[in-house]
């Protein structure tokens, strides 16, 4: 845009000061010569400094974008070395637990087999209970049966004596009765 103006001016110098200075009298054209000479030059230096300031801008949107790669990759590595390090604590963390679960089903495996002891234990108690249940009730049985044999001998006994019969009769019985003591 600066040389735009630079060369509208230039054109605007040369047709308004293209004839000779005999021709046209020109009151204070050397000044104005003067002026646009360092309007010029002015306008050349701040084009100059433009095109620098451009440079250094361009210089600086680089080094921002450099750094900002930097960061972001920085910022990448510090996501992983965070993520790696919670994989590591989950590990840990899993293997703690499963050595908890381990313990525990061996506790209960131990528990489990001597629970099996025990109620094997407890089958066999109950088969010899059951056997001597019914031996004793053999042998009740078998007591019962006397009981009622010594009864009714005691009772016919006693009837001998009681009736004052015939001892012969109530002697064999006692006999009986004495010998099955």
């Amino acid at each position: 845009m600066c040389q735009i103006v630079i060369q509208m001016l230039s054109q605007l110098y040369r047709f308004l000061f293209s004839k000779s200075r005999d021709e046209i009298e020109r009151p204070g054209a050397d000044d104005m010569d003067n002026k646009i000479t360092a309007m010029e030059n002015k306008i050349s230096q701040l084009e100059e400094q433009n095109k620098e300031l451009q440079r250094q801008v361009d210089y600086n949107r680089n080094k921002e974008a450099a750094l900002q790669k930097v960061l972001c990759n920085y910022d990448n590595f510090l996501k992983k070395v965070i993520m790696e390090k919670n994989v590591v604590c989950d590990h840990e963390q899993t293997i703690v637990h499963l050595a908890n679960l381990e313990s525990a089903f061996n506790e209960l495996l131990q528990k489990y087999e001597k629970a099996k002891v025990v109620v094997q234990g407890f089958q066999q108690n109950e088969t010899l209970l059951k056997k001597q249940v019914t031996d004793y009730e053999e042998i009740l049985e078998s007591l019962r049966v006397k009981f009622a044999t010594y009864k009714s001998l005691s009772d016919d006994s006693l009837n001998c004596v009681n009736h004052k019969k015939g001892c012969d009769d109530c002697k064999g019985k006692r006999k009986r009765l004495l010998t099955s003591f």
